[in-house]
């Protein structure tokens, strides 16, 4: 059956560094690469996703809010930083894998940078590679999340670990993130992807 985490996805708190997300869970995902299984995705890894946004202070700015929101209760670090350059962003992302080593970090977009940084996957959407594609060439247990707004997205994301779904609720922080779909909306498309699930 379907089921959110600790009920209805809640509205989540952030402040204009990190948008936040509350994981659902359809079980683990488990998938076969060319080179045989990759260790098993910990959907617990997505429970609330900290998502940067802003480069304000310098990358150790960054890495020290990446920290607090780990030490707050973040399982995962998503580096967004739409502007950067792949160079730039290489270089903030070591910098925050070293702030932060006990919590998977992931980029966004960006494939090329989450490998040469050695992050630990990538999140994606509709305009990107889809993950079906990334998972011909990247290693074996590098995590790939995929977004998902509506039915027609769906089919897109197969091969991801996880997927990001919404907005769930308006939001001021992502100018073109759409209409608000609401929480039945959300469980509807959780259960579609069969892969845990995140409420944006």
């Amino acid at each position: 059956g379907v089921g959110l985490c600790r009920g209805a996805p809640a509205r989540h708190r952030e402040d204009d560094a990190f948008p936040g997300a509350v994981a659902w869970r359809a079980g683990s995902a488990a998938v076969t690469t060319d080179a045989g299984p990759r260790p098993r995705f910990d959907p617990a890894s997505v429970r609330l996703i900290a998502i940067t946004d802003s480069l304000r202070n310098g990358p150790r700015g960054l890495a020290l809010r990446a920290a607090a929101a780990v030490a707050g209760g973040a399982t995962m670090i998503q580096l967004r930083l739409k502007e950067e350059s792949a160079r730039s962003l290489v270089e903030i992302a070591r910098v925050l894998r070293a702030a932060v080593p006990e919590v998977p970090l992931i980029i966004n977009d960006r494939a090329d940078v989450a490998l040469a940084a050695g992050a630990d996957g990538v999140h994606v959407g509709v305009d990107d590679l889809s993950p079906a594609v990334l998972r011909r060439f990247v290693p074996a247990g590098f995590i790939i999340g995929a977004s998902v707004g509506d039915d027609s997205e769906v089919d897109r994301a197969v091969g991801a670990d996880y997927v990001g779904i919404g907005p769930v609720f308006a939001t001021g922080s992502k100018a073109d993130a759409g209409d608000a779909i609401g929480p039945q909306r959300f469980a509807h498309l959780a259960r579609r992807c069969g892969v845990p699930a995140v409420a944006i």
